[in-house]
């Protein structure tokens, strides 16, 4: 795991997320394996936090156990203080809202049939984020921000050489800030 501590984060703040003892047991037709075993990881609010390693080490299983889309066997993660398995069923969109997962591959973590730009917005139009003005030209921030024309946001994927195709994923994290900043506003 790669941790790059917050701008202007004390050392000693509460974690915003505390993950102990997470066990993932999948279950598939040639039986049940356990995907994750044992991961234990503090993140101070304000943190970034990649989980790096070999293919089939249960990186995005990690991920999508955090965002409560796969079951966790047994363990804890708690998210700015709640156990995210305790969460009322109405609750778990606002805690997926407030989280984000960003693939590593730039290429196989983006859909092909959307252009980067559609990409980078849709978690703004699914949570009714601003108006459709407002998200365009949040969008269009984030391209210049990472150095992309907003012109190359209605490229699709494939069509972005590797660097520009690499530097758009960071719009995805900081579309996940933008989600933050909307959540605590209302």
């Amino acid at each position: 795991m790669v941790r790059t501590p917050g701008y202007g984060q004390a050392e000693a703040a509460a974690p915003a997320l505390d993950v102990q003892g997470l066990h993932v047991r999948i279950r598939s037709d040639a039986g049940a394996f356990f995907a994750v075993r044992d991961m234990a990881f503090l993140l101070a609010p304000g943190e970034t936090l990649a989980i790096v390693g070999g293919s089939g080490c249960g990186k995005s299983t990690v991920a999508l156990a955090l965002m409560q889309l796969a079951v966790v066997t047994s363990g804890s993660v708690r998210f700015v203080g709640r156990e995210i398995a305790a969460l009322p069923p109405a609750e778990v969109i606002t805690h997926r809202r407030r989280m984000q997962i960003v693939f590593q591959d730039p290429y196989s973590s983006r859909n092909p049939r959307q252009p980067v730009a559609a990409i980078i917005r849709a978690p703004l139009d699914i949570h009714a984020i601003g108006t459709p003005t407002e998200r365009r030209r949040k969008v269009e921030d984030l391209l210049a921000r990472v150095g992309l024309r907003a012109d190359q946001g209605d490229s699709y994927p494939h069509q972005l050489s590797g660097g520009p195709r690499q530097r758009a994923g960071p719009s995805l994290h900081r579309v996940a800030a933008a989600l933050g900043a909307a959540r605590a506003s209302t």
